[in-house]
């Protein structure tokens, strides 16, 4: 006599001619199947990253109510989707002839395939100052269309004198993930 307490929840036979009554601490994780992969295989494939894009670089244009310019910074921006997840990494780092232009930045995306963030993402953000060695913390926020603000504490935005004066080696960092939909 099988003594499987059965509530209610029922999985496929090994065979998969018939349902079985489950016990839910005890079903195997190779039992539990989805478009004919178990469980264990859908998280062997994200640990291996077989299941995600590898990252892939894009382009981040900054703008200013007033003549900013990247000039010589070296920018790193990258995005990686695992499923329907996106992840987006993003450092520029200030040159010698970078011009901090005046008022907020707003930091657009090109080059992202698919849905664009919408507005009201939110990701972490950093303003560095190489100069004495300060990080100032923020949040990323998005206003839609791929493009995105650092917001201080505060609630000021990054600028071109917000936190600081920026100076070459300054960095602004954003780490972001959103559901691309």
């Amino acid at each position: 006599m099988d003594t499987t307490p059965n509530y209610g929840f029922q999985i496929p036979s090994s065979d998969g001619s018939d349902l079985m009554a489950a016990d839910l601490w005890r079903v195997p994780v190779t039992q539990i199947d989805t478009n004919n992969k178990s469980l264990a295989d859908r998280v062997a494939a994200l640990e291996s990253g077989a299941a995600a894009t590898p990252w892939t670089s894009f382009t981040v244009v900054i703008t200013a109510p007033g003549a900013f310019s990247l000039g010589n910074a070296v920018t790193w921006a990258k995005y990686k989707d695992i499923g329907k997840t996106r992840h987006i990494f993003v450092e520029i780092q200030r040159g010698s002839t970078t011009n901090v232009g005046t008022g907020e930045y707003t930091f657009t995306f090109n080059g992202l395939p698919g849905a664009q963030a919408k507005a009201g993402v939110i990701g972490t953000g950093m303003f560095y100052d190489a100069t004495p060695t300060t990080e100032y913390p923020c949040l990323a926020r998005g206003l839609g269309s791929n493009a995105f603000v650092l917001v201080q504490p505060n609630g000021n935005r990054v600028s071109n004198n917000s936190p600081v004066v920026p100076s070459t080696s300054d960095a602004y960092v954003m780490a972001i993930t959103y559901e691309r939909t």
